[in-house]
């Protein structure tokens, strides 16, 4: 009898044993002890798939020659850095397709987002020398609105997922309003010019998940315009045309919330 009792014991520590090991296998947990949990497992709290996010932000930096021209000759001129606003949003698709570096899930992303950067109170640029000659000051109000599809990659570092990216798209731009100012005297600008520019973006940043569904997001973005080109403003009945001759670009630093369906 003595025999069997401990035949029967075995054969249940046995079945413990291999549930045990085929549960650590598949990892089965309680999702609200995570504690001991890896990167990668934690990752299953958050959401991935459709998303949604509005965002805003500050442009502390820009940077490019500027150009304007009139009849009476040309002067390159440089931005003038000043802090302006940013406001957007964007919606994007977020896939898990069980990719790892260093036990650390890697999440591939698209997205597509819209947002206005300008100068409300106007952009200003200083003259190195004059159009005329002489020193001079160059002030027009602009606005940017920016289209662009930005593929991205995300890492899983529990509730963090920092990412890295690039944006490619097109930009719309406006030049209203504004001054000349030379030799004591300022004259306004008249009139309005636009002009469609080549968009290319660097990104960067980190979400913070709140919940499962929801996340602020801090990003950075460089955005470069190529070779963006006005029309003509008058200044007095003068024509004032203005260019950047190579590329214009822009340092955001944004904020956002962000929805997982």
């Amino acid at each position: 009898m003595k025999q069997y009792i401990q035949a029967l014991m075995a054969a249940l520590i046995a079945v413990v044993v291999a549930q045990v090991a085929t549960a650590g296998d598949s990892k089965v947990y309680d999702s609200k002890d995570t504690k001991n949990l890896t990167a990668g497992e934690k990752f299953e709290e958050y959401a991935t798939g459709w998303n949604v996010e509005v965002f805003g932000g500050a442009t502390p930096f820009q940077t490019g020659t500027f150009r304007a021209g009139t009849p009476a000759g040309t002067a390159n001129l440089h931005t003038d850095d000043r802090i302006n606003g940013v406001a957007g949003a964007k919606v994007g698709y977020v896939w898990n397709p069980g990719w790892h570096l260093a036990d650390v899930p890697v999440l591939p992303s698209l997205d597509l987002e819209g947002f206005w950067t300008g100068y409300q109170a106007g952009s200003q640029f200083k003259a190195s020398g004059g159009v005329a000659g002489g020193p001079a000051e160059f002030m027009t109000n602009q606005d940017i609105y920016v289209v662009s599809v930005d593929p991205t990659v995300k890492f899983q570092l529990g509730r963090f997922r920092p990412y890295v990216g690039v944006g490619v798209g097109a930009a719309y731009l406006t030049a209203d309003g504004g001054h000349v100012a030379a030799g004591g005297a300022s004259t306004a600008l008249a009139g309005s010019s636009n002009d469609f520019a080549f968009a290319l973006q660097g990104l960067a940043g980190l979400e913070t998940f709140i919940n499962k569904n929801w996340s602020i997001d801090i990003g950075y973005k460089y955005l470069s315009l190529l070779n963006p080109t006005f029309g003509s403003q008058y200044a007095g009945g003068v024509p004032v045309n203005t260019a950047f001759p190579n590329w214009y670009g822009q340092h955001i630093v944004t904020a956002g919330i962000k929805f997982y369906f």
